[in-house]
């Protein structure tokens, strides 16, 4: 799992580890990595970001078009018209998003970073009317009401989506970047404490709870195999498995833990530890010399 934001970005776009040390997006931000993106970019996608907050901040500005994204939207694009907590609301992010994906060529990949469900966790009393029992503490509550306050979002940008034809082609795919609540206040060694939402959506597809370990590594090729991609396309250079049909479901945690399956564990623990030396090897130096054109 990742330790931060750039991490579970690159590893859910690249399905490679990120570095033992250090972030991917600051120490080798240039490097060309083979990714997602650009192989939807190869059948004709619009690959887009769209993010609430600085435009410079994780080094964004200079990893996202190494890893086949051709767009950046950030603050300095969006009407910064209503804050809660570190930044731009979700409402007001999701409503800005979706005007800049109806105007964006189709078919797109769009990768949306939201900001209201992280830390200080403070929503403003008119946005929730949950109550809790005295045993939750005061952090735990104003977490849960972050994360409701974002699921509600979360449905209305849906619906939009659908109100303007954009829904019935999409897979919306969310995943937390990191653990929440715990990361800040409750400090634990029990991983089944840190694990974070995957959850897969379009309206023609039957739900369906899967019962598997998996990390964000496994997100790339299990969206590809949704999305009928050959897996001759991406097999050789991803580290991640497709969690619809693998019967051996793990995670790497970045303390070198794992969860879940007790077979091949030094195998597993490989991963990182080939990632790692690649990455600072400079195995994805760029092959080409010119400036990306990057808006």
């Amino acid at each position: 799992m990742a330790s931060g934001s750039s991490d579970a970005e690159f590893l859910f776009n690249t399905s490679i580890y990120p570095l033992k040390k250090g972030s991917v997006f600051f120490r080798y931000p240039n490097n060309e990595y083979h990714s997602l993106p650009a192989i939807l970019e190869n059948k004709g996608y619009d690959n887009i970001v769209l993010h609430g907050d600085e435009y410079v901040f994780w080094n964004r500005h200079f990893a996202f078009p190494n890893l086949g994204f051709n767009k950046y939207i950030s603050e300095i694009d969006m009407d910064i018209d209503d804050i809660i907590g570190m930044g731009l609301s979700d409402a007001s992010f999701f409503n800005q998003s979706l005007d800049y994906l109806i105007e964006n060529n189709q078919p797109f990949y769009s990768y949306l970073i939201t900001l209201t469900s992280h830390v200080p966790f403070i929503i403003p009393d008119n946005e929730s009317d949950l109550e809790f029992a005295e045993s939750i503490s005061e952090e735990l509550g104003r977490y849960y009401k972050s994360i409701n306050y974002v699921d509600r979002q979360i449905g209305y940008f849906i619906n939009k989506l659908e109100k303007h034809g954009l829904l019935g082609d999409s897979l919306i795919v969310i995943f937390g970047d990191h653990d929440g609540y715990h990361r800040y206040y409750e400090k634990t060694d029990d991983p089944m404490d840190i694990r974070v939402p995957l959850i897969m959506y379009n309206p023609e597809i039957d739900g369906k709870t899967f019962d598997v370990y998996g990390g964000q590594i496994d997100i790339f090729p299990t969206i590809a195999d949704l999305l009928g991609i050959p897996s001759e396309e991406y097999s050789e250079w991803i580290m991640g498995k497709n969690l619809f049909n693998t019967e051996n479901g793990f995670a790497v945690l970045r303390n070198g833990e794992i969860v879940g399956s007790n077979e091949n564990q030094e195998h597993h623990l490989q991963g990182p530890e080939i990632a790692d030396l690649l990455i600072r090897g400079n195995y994805f130096r760029k092959k080409s010399s010119g400036e990306l054109e990057f808006k």
